[in-house]
């Protein structure tokens, strides 16, 4: 799972802190622990001191219920045999030791082979020192979640210049305006990141518009003899004596010349990027621009070739006829083309069109390939050509599916309308 710039920033920030407030809390644990035996170690050895200063000049000692003083090998002061979870403790400090339902710090000492206990009653001081604890525990995860919560804002006002230099380049179209640069006069880093992307920007759409003059050029030079051709065609129609024997020809000839101007407009469509006009009011009748394109079509097909047509309903998109025409034009072309022989099944339901032939079917691979690519490139080789590819590129800009499929007889192609209701 990705996670965000501002979640990453502060699960480092909040584990550097966690990490932190732990190797701080160790460090002060284990520093009160020494100097708390230190204290306890010099208080309880100055106690003994007086304890024996007392015996040596027999003076009574003056042992109470917080503190006591016991000797192993000659009478106690106390009158008092040592307790067994004092005698098990040897020479030094020794501290929250448990007897008598108290607690004790003890001191051990060997003194001229007598072995000498002080035991300092803890108990109400290590209740406080507990309570403290807890104190402090609860101080320590308020400022734990403080400092977690502080890295997070300060996480979102690190990524909050790049989430808006993130959000203007998606909404920016390729041939819109420059990044307003200004915007992040605040944040060096990501103001030289927007002109890096200005400049990379410029220079693409400087490739971008020599390539469109080209295209524009071009077009205009192929466009003109087009225009001669259909022109001449049609003024050599009007004439009355016309040989019938050359009407047909002729008008395949007008037909021919305005599918390939047809054809090139889309193909400069496509080569400009533009996006289509969805403009509600233009609609087509795909059934019955299906009839004409049948019949643009039919001098194409051998004899031994047949269009059959299936289930064919009323269906109206909005679209330009143009632009329906391209498509199922193209693959009906593509149709009659890879399959020699045999019938041509159309249908048309539910806004879904459908063209089966009895061809050879296309290569796994290039069904592959077409499920996980958005844009197709299909050679004649491998049952395509630029109608198949064509239409799918004109398809994808209107938001229609096309599929492409192998069927037990040959290959079937299909495009998912979005039919008016």
């Amino acid at each position: 799972m990705k996670l965000s710039f501002r979640t990453r920033a502060t699960l480092v920030i909040g584990s550097f802190t966690v990490a932190l407030t732990i190797a701080v809390l160790a460090l002060g644990d284990y520093l009160n622990e020494s100097i708390e035996e230190a204290i306890w170690d010099r208080l309880l050895a100055v106690q003994l001191q007086q304890f024996d200063l007392l015996r040596d000049h027999q003076a009574a000692i003056n042992a109470s219920e917080s503190v006591r003083v016991y000797m192993s090998k000659s009478p106690n002061a106390l009158g008092v045999d040592v307790p067994t979870y004092l005698s098990r403790l040897k020479p030094g400090i020794h501290d929250d030791v448990k007897g008598d339902h108290k607690r004790w710090t003890v001191l051990v000492r060997d003194l001229d082979n007598i072995r000498q206990y002080l035991a300092y009653d803890v108990t109400a001081l290590e209740r406080e020192e507990h309570a403290l604890q807890r104190r402090a525990s609860i101080y320590v995860l308020i400022m734990l979640l403080l400092a977690i919560l502080t890295s997070y804002f300060i996480a979102a006002k690190l990524a909050s210049p790049l989430l808006r230099l993130a959000a203007q380049i998606a909404t920016r179209r390729p041939d819109g305006k420059m990044l307003d640069v200004t915007r992040y006069r605040d944040n060096v880093e990501v103001a030289k990141i927007a002109t890096s992307i200005n400049e990379h920007t410029q220079a693409i759409e400087g490739f971008y518009r020599k390539e469109r003059d080209l295209y524009a050029m071009v077009g205009h030079e192929i466009r003109t003899p087009i225009a001669i051709i259909t022109g001449a065609a049609e003024i050599v129609q009007q004439r009355q004596a016309l040989d019938a024997e050359l009407a047909a020809p002729l008008q395949r000839i007008v037909r021919a010349a305005k599918d390939l101007n047809a054809t090139l407009t889309t193909i400069l469509f496509i080569a400009r990027n533009e996006s289509p006009l969805h403009d509600a009011e233009v609609r087509c009748r795909v059934d019955d621009l299906l009839d004409t394109l049948l019949q643009d079509h039919r001098y194409l097909l051998n004899e031994s070739q047949q269009i059959r047509l299936e289930r064919i309903e009323p269906t109206e998109v909005v679209a330009s006829s143009k632009t329906v025409a391209l498509v199922l034009g193209n693959l009906i072309r593509n149709a009659i083309q890879h399959a020699p022989e045999g019938v041509i099944s159309i249908s048309l339901s539910d806004g879904l069109f459908s063209i089966q032939d009895s061809g050879p079917g296309f290569p796994p691979d290039v069904i592959n390939a077409t499920s996980l690519s958005s844009d197709w490139v299909l050679d004649r080789e491998h049952g395509g050509g630029i109608g198949l590819t064509l239409a799918q590129r004109i398809a994808k800009r209107q938001g229609w599916t096309i599929q492409i499929a192998n069927t037990d007889n040959g290959a079937r192609v299909s495009v998912q309308f979005f039919p008016v209701r």
